[in-house]
Protein backbone atom coordinates (compact mmCIF):
# COMPACT_ATOMS: atom_id res chain seq x y z
CA UNK A 1 0.00 0.00 0.00
CA UNK A 2 2.63 2.41 0.72
CA UNK A 3 4.55 2.03 -2.25
CA UNK A 4 1.45 2.55 -4.42
CA UNK A 5 1.62 5.73 -1.97
CA UNK A 6 4.84 6.37 -3.30
CA UNK A 7 4.39 5.92 -7.10
CA UNK A 8 1.21 8.46 -6.72
CA UNK A 9 3.04 11.00 -4.88
CA UNK A 10 5.79 11.23 -7.22
CA UNK A 11 3.63 11.30 -10.36
CA UNK A 12 2.40 14.32 -8.75
CA UNK A 13 5.42 15.77 -8.06
CA UNK A 14 6.50 15.10 -11.77
CA UNK A 15 3.22 16.52 -12.37
CA UNK A 16 3.50 20.26 -10.82
CA UNK A 17 7.73 19.89 -12.52
CA UNK A 18 6.30 19.42 -16.12
CA UNK A 19 3.80 22.60 -15.51
CA UNK A 20 6.91 24.95 -14.61
CA UNK A 21 8.75 23.76 -17.48
CA UNK A 22 5.96 24.31 -19.51
CA UNK A 23 5.47 27.17 -18.30
CA UNK A 24 9.30 28.31 -19.47
CA UNK A 25 9.30 26.51 -22.47
CA UNK A 26 5.95 28.74 -23.43
CA UNK A 27 8.09 32.09 -21.84
CA UNK A 28 11.31 31.06 -24.28
CA UNK A 29 8.35 31.25 -27.50
CA UNK A 30 7.28 34.60 -26.08
CA UNK A 31 10.92 35.85 -26.08
CA UNK A 32 11.76 34.36 -29.56
CA UNK A 33 8.39 34.76 -31.68
CA UNK A 34 10.33 33.05 -34.82
CA UNK A 35 9.79 29.58 -33.10
CA UNK A 36 7.25 27.66 -34.31
CA UNK A 37 4.03 28.10 -36.72
CA UNK A 38 2.29 30.62 -33.97
CA UNK A 39 3.54 32.87 -31.49
CA UNK A 40 3.19 31.67 -27.50
CA UNK A 41 0.71 33.95 -26.39
CA UNK A 42 1.41 35.69 -22.48
CA UNK A 43 -1.62 37.48 -20.79
CA UNK A 44 -0.62 40.45 -19.70
CA UNK A 45 -2.82 43.66 -19.31
CA UNK A 46 -3.32 44.83 -22.24
CA UNK A 47 -5.76 46.55 -25.35
CA UNK A 48 -4.42 44.48 -27.83
CA UNK A 49 -4.80 41.06 -26.84
CA UNK A 50 -5.77 39.48 -30.04
CA UNK A 51 -3.17 36.47 -30.73
CA UNK A 52 -3.84 33.09 -31.29
CA UNK A 53 -3.93 30.67 -28.62
CA UNK A 54 -3.32 28.09 -30.56
CA UNK A 55 0.34 27.13 -29.35
CA UNK A 56 -0.50 27.33 -26.21
CA UNK A 57 -2.84 24.69 -26.04
CA UNK A 58 -0.78 22.58 -28.23
CA UNK A 59 1.82 22.81 -25.62
CA UNK A 60 -0.31 21.82 -22.59
CA UNK A 61 -1.72 18.80 -24.15
CA UNK A 62 1.35 17.83 -25.87
CA UNK A 63 4.21 18.23 -23.46
CA UNK A 64 2.64 16.17 -20.39
CA UNK A 65 1.73 13.07 -23.15
CA UNK A 66 5.39 13.40 -24.98
CA UNK A 67 6.83 12.87 -21.20
CA UNK A 68 4.30 9.95 -20.90
CA UNK A 69 5.68 8.26 -23.74
CA UNK A 70 9.60 8.28 -22.53
CA UNK A 71 8.15 7.64 -19.12
CA UNK A 72 6.30 4.75 -20.75
CA UNK A 73 9.46 3.32 -22.41
CA UNK A 74 11.82 3.71 -19.43
CA UNK A 75 9.27 2.23 -16.47
CA UNK A 76 8.44 -0.75 -19.03
CA UNK A 77 12.29 -1.67 -20.02
CA UNK A 78 13.23 -0.90 -16.33
CA UNK A 79 10.29 -3.22 -14.89
CA UNK A 80 9.38 0.04 -12.28
CA UNK A 81 5.66 -0.33 -11.87
CA UNK A 82 3.88 -3.47 -11.79
CA UNK A 83 0.93 -1.67 -12.73
CA UNK A 84 2.00 0.66 -15.69
CA UNK A 85 -1.66 2.17 -16.28
CA UNK A 86 -0.81 4.25 -13.04
CA UNK A 87 1.29 6.54 -15.60
CA UNK A 88 -2.32 8.33 -16.75
CA UNK A 89 -2.35 9.82 -13.29
CA UNK A 90 0.68 11.69 -14.10
CA UNK A 91 -1.03 13.59 -17.26
CA UNK A 92 -4.43 13.78 -14.51
CA UNK A 93 -2.12 15.41 -11.82
CA UNK A 94 -0.80 17.51 -14.11
CA UNK A 95 -3.96 19.76 -15.15
CA UNK A 96 -4.72 19.24 -11.44
CA UNK A 97 -1.61 21.31 -10.86
CA UNK A 98 -2.17 23.64 -13.31
CA UNK A 99 -5.82 24.44 -11.43
CA UNK A 100 -3.49 25.03 -8.14
CA UNK A 101 -1.07 26.71 -9.54
CA UNK A 102 -3.45 29.64 -11.13
CA UNK A 103 -5.94 30.10 -8.50
CA UNK A 104 -3.90 29.38 -5.23
CA UNK A 105 0.11 29.78 -5.58
CA UNK A 106 -0.76 32.46 -7.97
CA UNK A 107 -3.61 34.03 -6.69
CA UNK A 108 -4.78 34.61 -10.16
CA UNK A 109 -8.59 32.72 -9.75
CA UNK A 110 -10.43 36.00 -11.46
CA UNK A 111 -8.37 35.26 -14.66
CA UNK A 112 -9.08 31.40 -14.47
CA UNK A 113 -11.28 29.90 -17.59
CA UNK A 114 -12.60 26.97 -16.92
CA UNK A 115 -14.04 26.24 -20.09
CA UNK A 116 -10.38 26.62 -21.70
CA UNK A 117 -8.74 24.68 -19.30
CA UNK A 118 -11.44 21.66 -18.92
CA UNK A 119 -11.03 21.43 -22.89
CA UNK A 120 -7.16 20.98 -22.26
CA UNK A 121 -7.67 18.63 -19.75
CA UNK A 122 -10.16 16.49 -21.66
CA UNK A 123 -8.56 16.37 -24.54
CA UNK A 124 -4.72 15.39 -22.95
CA UNK A 125 -6.21 13.09 -20.61
CA UNK A 126 -7.94 11.41 -23.63
CA UNK A 127 -4.92 10.98 -25.86
CA UNK A 128 -2.97 9.66 -22.35
CA UNK A 129 -5.64 7.21 -21.81
CA UNK A 130 -4.87 6.06 -25.67
CA UNK A 131 -1.56 6.03 -25.88
CA UNK A 132 -0.98 3.57 -22.35
CA UNK A 133 -3.83 1.71 -23.27
CA UNK A 134 -3.26 1.09 -26.63
CA UNK A 135 -0.67 2.76 -28.82
CA UNK A 136 2.20 2.35 -25.78
CA UNK A 137 1.18 -1.42 -25.76
CA UNK A 138 3.83 -3.18 -27.63
CA UNK A 139 6.84 -0.99 -26.82
CA UNK A 140 8.63 -2.23 -29.99
CA UNK A 141 6.54 -0.73 -32.23
CA UNK A 142 6.55 3.07 -30.33
CA UNK A 143 8.70 4.55 -32.86
CA UNK A 144 7.77 3.99 -36.50
CA UNK A 145 10.97 3.08 -38.95
CA UNK A 146 11.78 5.23 -41.37
CA UNK A 147 12.10 3.16 -44.55
CA UNK A 148 7.99 2.53 -43.51
CA UNK A 149 7.45 6.55 -42.93
CA UNK A 150 7.37 7.67 -47.08
CA UNK A 151 4.40 5.01 -47.71
CA UNK A 152 2.62 6.39 -44.65
CA UNK A 153 -0.78 7.60 -46.35
CA UNK A 154 -2.16 8.19 -42.79
CA UNK A 155 0.58 10.54 -41.55
CA UNK A 156 -0.50 12.76 -44.85
CA UNK A 157 -4.28 12.57 -43.46
CA UNK A 158 -3.14 13.30 -39.69
CA UNK A 159 -0.97 16.61 -40.75
CA UNK A 160 -4.07 18.01 -42.61
CA UNK A 161 -6.32 17.20 -39.87
CA UNK A 162 -3.73 19.20 -37.71
CA UNK A 163 -3.21 22.09 -39.73
CA UNK A 164 -7.64 22.20 -40.16
CA UNK A 165 -7.43 21.86 -36.49
CA UNK A 166 -4.92 25.01 -36.03
CA UNK A 167 -6.33 27.44 -38.31
CA UNK A 168 -9.68 26.61 -36.30
CA UNK A 169 -8.54 27.38 -33.03
CA UNK A 170 -6.56 30.55 -34.50
CA UNK A 171 -9.89 31.81 -35.18
CA UNK A 172 -11.78 30.54 -32.38
CA UNK A 173 -9.27 30.62 -29.03
CA UNK A 174 -7.36 34.34 -28.84
CA UNK A 175 -6.57 35.62 -25.60
CA UNK A 176 -9.67 37.84 -25.54
CA UNK A 177 -11.67 34.87 -25.47
CA UNK A 178 -10.17 32.56 -22.89
CA UNK A 179 -8.97 35.74 -20.39
CA UNK A 180 -11.32 39.00 -21.49
CA UNK A 181 -11.06 42.54 -20.67
CA UNK A 182 -14.00 41.60 -17.75
CA UNK A 183 -11.56 39.27 -16.00
CA UNK A 184 -9.09 41.76 -16.22
CA UNK A 185 -11.23 44.26 -14.59
CA UNK A 186 -12.49 41.98 -12.47
CA UNK A 187 -8.87 41.18 -11.39
CA UNK A 188 -7.62 44.60 -10.89
CA UNK A 189 -10.96 45.58 -8.66
CA UNK A 190 -10.32 42.20 -6.26
CA UNK A 191 -6.79 42.90 -6.08
CA UNK A 192 -7.13 46.99 -4.85
CA UNK A 193 -9.79 45.91 -2.80
CA UNK A 194 -7.59 43.24 -0.56
CA UNK A 195 -4.45 45.76 -0.98
CA UNK A 196 -6.66 48.86 0.09
CA UNK A 197 -7.44 47.12 3.32
CA UNK A 198 -4.24 45.29 4.02
CA UNK A 199 -2.10 48.86 3.50
CA UNK A 200 -4.31 51.13 4.96
CA UNK A 201 -2.36 52.57 7.63
CA UNK A 202 0.32 53.29 5.22
CA UNK A 203 -1.63 55.09 2.53
CA UNK A 204 -2.57 58.82 3.18
CA UNK A 205 -4.18 60.40 0.77
CA UNK A 206 -4.40 64.11 -0.27
CA UNK A 207 -5.90 65.94 -3.04
CA UNK A 208 -2.62 67.11 -4.09
CA UNK A 209 -0.74 63.46 -4.41
CA UNK A 210 -4.18 60.82 -5.29
CA UNK A 211 -2.90 60.39 -8.98
CA UNK A 212 0.42 59.26 -7.32
CA UNK A 213 -1.41 56.95 -4.83
CA UNK A 214 -3.51 55.69 -7.63
CA UNK A 215 -0.22 55.07 -10.21
CA UNK A 216 1.07 53.61 -7.14
CA UNK A 217 -1.04 50.96 -6.43
CA UNK A 218 -1.62 50.11 -10.29
CA UNK A 219 1.98 49.50 -10.18
CA UNK A 220 1.42 47.52 -6.90
CA UNK A 221 -1.20 45.27 -9.19
CA UNK A 222 1.27 44.48 -12.06
CA UNK A 223 4.10 43.85 -9.81
CA UNK A 224 1.93 41.29 -7.35
CA UNK A 225 0.68 39.80 -10.61
CA UNK A 226 4.46 39.16 -12.29
CA UNK A 227 5.81 38.49 -8.69
CA UNK A 228 3.33 36.64 -5.96
CA UNK A 229 3.80 36.95 -2.85
CA UNK A 230 5.41 32.98 -2.75
CA UNK A 231 8.28 34.07 -5.29
CA UNK A 232 8.63 37.54 -3.14
CA UNK A 233 9.62 35.42 -0.30
CA UNK A 234 12.09 33.77 -1.96
CA UNK A 235 13.70 36.60 -3.42
CA UNK A 236 14.51 37.53 -0.08
CA UNK A 237 16.85 34.41 0.06
CA UNK A 238 19.26 36.48 -1.93
CA UNK A 239 19.59 39.16 1.08
CA UNK A 240 21.01 36.07 2.83
CA UNK A 241 24.33 35.93 0.57
CA UNK A 242 24.74 39.92 0.43
CA UNK A 243 23.48 40.39 -2.81
CA UNK A 244 21.15 43.25 -3.83
CA UNK A 245 17.82 42.31 -5.20
CA UNK A 246 14.15 43.98 -6.14
CA UNK A 247 12.12 43.10 -2.97
CA UNK A 248 8.77 43.82 -1.22
CA UNK A 249 6.02 44.29 -3.04
CA UNK A 250 6.48 47.60 -4.74
CA UNK A 251 9.87 45.40 -5.86
CA UNK A 252 12.01 48.30 -4.50
CA UNK A 253 15.82 47.34 -5.55
CA UNK A 254 17.69 47.01 -2.21
CA UNK A 255 20.10 44.96 -0.40
CA UNK A 256 18.87 44.58 2.74
CA UNK A 257 15.50 42.88 3.15
CA UNK A 258 12.32 44.80 3.20
CA UNK A 259 8.62 44.27 4.22
CA UNK A 260 6.00 45.05 1.90
CA UNK A 261 4.83 48.39 3.86
CA UNK A 262 8.64 49.48 3.69
CA UNK A 263 8.48 49.24 -0.02
CA UNK A 264 4.94 51.30 -0.30
CA UNK A 265 6.90 53.89 1.22
CA UNK A 266 10.00 53.88 -0.08
CA UNK A 267 7.75 53.63 -3.41
CA UNK A 268 5.86 56.60 -2.70
CA UNK A 269 8.75 58.71 -1.75
CA UNK A 270 10.17 57.73 -5.36
CA UNK A 271 7.20 58.56 -7.39
CA UNK A 272 6.61 61.91 -5.72
CA UNK A 273 10.36 63.37 -5.68
CA UNK A 274 11.88 61.47 -8.38
CA UNK A 275 8.95 60.70 -11.31
CA UNK A 276 5.86 62.33 -11.34
CA UNK A 277 6.01 66.18 -11.43
CA UNK A 278 3.80 67.76 -8.98
CA UNK A 279 0.53 65.22 -9.36
CA UNK A 280 -1.27 63.30 -12.25
CA UNK A 281 -4.27 64.78 -13.21
CA UNK A 282 -7.01 62.38 -14.31
CA UNK A 283 -6.36 59.37 -16.75
CA UNK A 284 -3.85 61.24 -18.40
CA UNK A 285 -2.59 58.31 -20.24
CA UNK A 286 0.88 59.83 -21.74
CA UNK A 287 2.20 61.21 -18.32
CA UNK A 288 1.32 57.46 -16.73
CA UNK A 289 2.89 56.30 -19.56
CA UNK A 290 6.12 58.18 -18.92
CA UNK A 291 5.84 57.42 -15.35
CA UNK A 292 5.37 53.93 -15.33
CA UNK A 293 8.79 53.91 -17.72
CA UNK A 294 10.89 55.74 -15.65
CA UNK A 295 9.45 53.71 -12.59
CA UNK A 296 10.52 50.51 -14.97
CA UNK A 297 11.90 51.15 -17.85
CA UNK A 298 10.34 48.25 -20.11
CA UNK A 299 7.58 49.00 -22.94
CA UNK A 300 5.51 46.05 -21.89
CA UNK A 301 5.59 47.03 -18.30
CA UNK A 302 4.31 50.33 -19.02
CA UNK A 303 1.72 49.62 -21.02
CA UNK A 304 0.47 47.43 -18.41
CA UNK A 305 0.51 49.68 -15.55
CA UNK A 306 -1.63 52.01 -18.01
CA UNK A 307 -4.21 49.77 -18.63
CA UNK A 308 -4.43 48.94 -15.06
CA UNK A 309 -4.37 52.41 -14.20
CA UNK A 310 -7.34 53.45 -16.50
CA UNK A 311 -9.75 50.30 -14.95
CA UNK A 312 -8.71 51.28 -11.48
CA UNK A 313 -9.30 55.02 -12.07
CA UNK A 314 -12.71 54.15 -13.31
CA UNK A 315 -13.85 52.01 -10.92
CA UNK A 316 -12.59 54.75 -8.01
CA UNK A 317 -14.45 57.07 -9.29
CA UNK A 318 -18.00 55.65 -9.90
CA UNK A 319 -17.42 54.49 -6.23
CA UNK A 320 -18.60 56.91 -3.61
CA UNK A 321 -16.96 55.73 -0.91
CA UNK A 322 -13.19 55.81 -3.06
CA UNK A 323 -14.75 58.79 -5.10
CA UNK A 324 -14.55 60.53 -1.52
CA UNK A 325 -11.28 59.15 -0.30
CA UNK A 326 -9.25 59.60 -3.38
CA UNK A 327 -11.14 63.02 -3.82
CA UNK A 328 -11.99 62.33 -7.33
CA UNK A 329 -15.25 64.45 -7.05
CA UNK A 330 -15.81 66.59 -9.65
CA UNK A 331 -17.90 69.16 -7.80
CA UNK A 332 -14.81 68.88 -4.69
CA UNK A 333 -13.88 72.80 -5.67
CA UNK A 334 -17.65 74.08 -5.08
CA UNK A 335 -17.90 72.47 -1.36
CA UNK A 336 -14.97 74.95 -0.67
CA UNK A 337 -16.88 78.01 -2.49
CA UNK A 338 -20.21 76.97 -0.56
CA UNK A 339 -18.70 76.90 2.89
CA UNK A 340 -16.75 80.22 2.06
CA UNK A 341 -19.82 81.69 1.18
CA UNK A 342 -21.78 80.41 3.97
CA UNK A 343 -19.02 82.22 6.54
CA UNK A 344 -18.89 85.36 4.64
CA UNK A 345 -22.41 86.30 3.52
CA UNK A 346 -24.79 87.40 6.43
CA UNK A 347 -27.70 86.53 4.26
CA UNK A 348 -27.20 82.53 4.46
CA UNK A 349 -27.28 83.33 8.32
CA UNK A 350 -30.69 84.77 8.41
CA UNK A 351 -31.97 81.68 7.13
CA UNK A 352 -33.16 78.71 9.85
CA UNK A 353 -31.07 75.67 9.02
CA UNK A 354 -31.41 72.06 10.37
CA UNK A 355 -27.90 70.25 11.15
CA UNK A 356 -26.84 66.70 10.66
CA UNK A 357 -27.41 66.21 14.03
CA UNK A 358 -30.90 67.85 14.04
CA UNK A 359 -31.77 65.07 11.12
CA UNK A 360 -30.53 62.11 13.08
CA UNK A 361 -32.48 62.84 16.05
CA UNK A 362 -35.70 63.10 13.84
CA UNK A 363 -34.97 60.39 11.67
CA UNK A 364 -33.49 57.65 13.96
CA UNK A 365 -31.09 57.11 11.04
CA UNK A 366 -26.89 57.00 11.99
CA UNK A 367 -24.88 60.06 10.32
CA UNK A 368 -23.04 57.79 7.68
CA UNK A 369 -26.85 56.18 6.87
CA UNK A 370 -28.26 59.96 6.33
CA UNK A 371 -25.56 61.02 4.26
CA UNK A 372 -26.21 57.97 2.22
CA UNK A 373 -29.61 59.09 1.49
CA UNK A 374 -28.84 62.59 0.96
CA UNK A 375 -26.39 61.27 -2.16
CA UNK A 376 -28.70 58.25 -3.10
CA UNK A 377 -31.25 61.36 -3.45
CA UNK A 378 -28.80 63.50 -5.13
CA UNK A 379 -30.17 65.77 -2.75
CA UNK A 380 -28.50 69.67 -2.56
CA UNK A 381 -27.83 70.41 1.26
CA UNK A 382 -26.79 73.69 3.01
CA UNK A 383 -24.42 73.67 6.34
CA UNK A 384 -23.97 75.94 8.94
CA UNK A 385 -20.92 77.68 8.66
CA UNK A 386 -19.40 75.57 12.00
CA UNK A 387 -20.53 72.38 10.53
CA UNK A 388 -19.22 72.77 7.22
CA UNK A 389 -15.86 74.03 8.84
CA UNK A 390 -16.04 70.47 10.97
CA UNK A 391 -16.74 68.18 8.29
CA UNK A 392 -14.50 69.58 5.62
CA UNK A 393 -11.55 69.46 8.65
CA UNK A 394 -12.25 65.55 9.38
CA UNK A 395 -12.46 64.56 5.97
CA UNK A 396 -9.41 66.77 4.25
CA UNK A 397 -6.96 66.61 6.95
CA UNK A 398 -4.10 64.04 6.47
CA UNK A 399 -4.10 61.07 8.98
CA UNK A 400 -1.26 60.76 11.01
Amino acid sequence: MWRQALEIAILFLLGGFTVHITSWIGSVLHSVPSVGGSQYAVFTFRYDQNKPMTTNMLINILMPNICLVFMYAFCYKNQILKNIDILILYVCFYYFYRVILICWILNRKELFCARYELLNCTIGIGIAVFLVKDFLRNTEQIFIPITELVNEFWLIIILLVYKFAVLVCDKIFKQKTVVSEEMLEQYIIHKFEFFYKKFRNEVYIKREDNGIWILLFSIMLFENYNRGKFVRKIEKLKMLVGRSATVGIMQIKSKCSLTDEESIVLAYNKLKNEIVDGNIRGGDEQEIHRCAFQYNPDEDYSQSVTFIYHYLYKYLKKSPKYNAEFFLEENSDSIYELVNSVSDSGDYMQNEYMTIDDLTMQSGLSKEKMWKKIKKKNMTIYLQAEEARKLLEKYTTPKG
